[in-house]
């Protein structure tokens, strides 16, 4: 069963928002599996998203002849061929620095959301974002462990298929 808070007043420093986890990412040792269970929160997740993403990388545009009936056309809802400027997504400059836009943003996220905290060797505490992206670039985190971990961050406010449906439908005891 699930609990429901309904909101009844808004209060000066109340946390109620914050949301709060556990990431589960398989590692194997020696042939066995061994997850890791990493705490994650979603404080300032979205907006460093939303401020990251306003700086994404663009393709470049490209010259192209356009016909009506192709599906450009038919989308721009042409009664004849027409030159257009069209978004050049395979431009191989722009690839890259999409390539690395994305791997940047999703350290930077993965940072941001872990609710741990960094240390040195010597164990004192770490508060510099370019030695934070320097240690997890060092732990040779696998795409598929990275990804993992940026899922349930985002996952933490963002509802998952079926499940806004599942809250809805409760009634006032909280239960389906």
């Amino acid at each position: 069963m699930n609990d429901i808070i309904r909101l009844t007043e808004i209060q000066e420093g109340n946390d109620l928002f914050q949301s709060r986890g556990f990431s589960y990412v398989k590692v194997t040792k020696d042939g066995k599996v061994v997850p890791v269970v990493i705490p994650i929160k979603s404080s300032g997740v979205s907006e460093v998203m939303e401020e990251l993403l306003r700086k994404a990388p663009t393709p470049p545009d490209r010259k192209e002849l356009v016909y009506p009936d192709s599906e450009y056309g038919k989308q721009l809802g042409l009664t004849q061929k027409k030159w257009v400027f069209l978004p050049d997504f395979t431009d191989p400059e722009y690839l890259a620095a999409k390539d690395k836009f994305d791997s940047d943003m999703m350290l930077k996220v993965v940072i941001m959301g872990l609710d741990t905290k960094f240390v040195d060797k010597e164990g004192k505490p770490i508060d510099d974002e370019k030695k934070k992206l320097a240690i997890l670039k060092g732990l040779n985190l696998a795409t598929d462990q990275m990804n993992q971990i940026m899922r349930d961050i985002t996952s933490l406010t963002r509802w998952r298929e079926g499940e806004e449906q599942s809250f809805l439908s409760m009634n006032s005891e909280g239960t389906i």
